[in-house]
């Protein structure tokens, strides 16, 4: 019996099929290992196609963050730059107000020579006891875009207060200087006739004071009381007249 179980286990057939049996399992081992790898190269595959989708979403929400972030920092800046145009313009007409035309004119006279004005609306206060004070708001606005019409760039003018305003003219030529004002007279009494309830025959006029800088009047302070005094002065001979001095 031994001798035959050795004999079958050393023919050549059983030697064969031992190879054969042997290649196939060597076989089925490479095929099984090719596909480990097949199967890491597709985890390695999926793993970076995650990260590269990981990595866009990452990009795209940090480039909307950049985004959001310079919209609200634009829109803060226009809301800080809308409440400071407020601070520095009158409401009911659209032009720099007291603080305003003050630091305008500061900064125009650091750059040379010029001229202050005070304006003042003649008899205003009778305007608004006859008419109403819709009516006053409406020669306000008028005078406003008379105003506007008349200055160049050069010139800048705003609300003082009440019905006086302030302007900073950039001459000390007494001519140039009258001759603003009479243009301006001639388009606020245009402006004025286009109001209604307020009747073509009513002329309103109004009075200036109008101080020239120079060695004894070198700052804005100064030039505002001289040119107060001069508004006065202007009243005192009758008003609708302007004084330069």
């Amino acid at each position: 019996l031994y001798t035959k179980k050795h004999y079958e286990a050393t023919s050549e057939n059983n030697i064969k099929t031992l190879q054969i049996q042997f290649e196939v399992k060597e076989k089925e081992d490479k095929i099984q290992q090719l596909e480990y790898a097949k199967d890491i190269s597709e985890l390695q595959a999926k793993e970076e196609y995650q990260q590269k989708i990981i990595w866009r979403l990452s990009a795209a929400i940090a480039f909307i963050l950049v985004i959001a972030s310079l919209f609200l920092f634009y829109r803060q800046a226009r809301q800080r730059q809308k409440y400071h145009d407020i601070s520095l313009t009158d409401y009911l007409t659209n032009c720099p107000n007291r603080r305003g035309i003050m630091r305008a004119a500061e900064a125009k006279l650091g750059e040379g020579k010029m001229t202050i004005a005070i304006v003042d609306l003649d008899y205003f206060k009778k305007v608004n006891d006859h008419f109403g004070h819709d009516v006053g708001d409406l020669v306000l606005i008028a005078f406003a875009k008379a105003a506007k019409e008349t200055l160049c760039n050069d010139h800048q003018f705003g609300r003082y207060g009440g019905e006086e305003w302030l302007f900073a003219l950039n001459t000390v030529d007494e001519r140039i200087i009258r001759d603003i004002f009479n243009r301006l007279a001639i388009s606020f009494a245009k402006h004025c006739s286009n109001i209604e309830d307020f009747p073509s025959d009513t002329k309103i006029t109004f009075s200036a004071g109008a101080s020239v800088s120079g060695s004894l009047k070198s700052t804005l302070d100064v030039l505002i009381k001289h040119a107060d005094k001069l508004l006065y002065k202007a009243k005192e001979n009758g008003r609708n007249q302007v004084v330069v001095d």
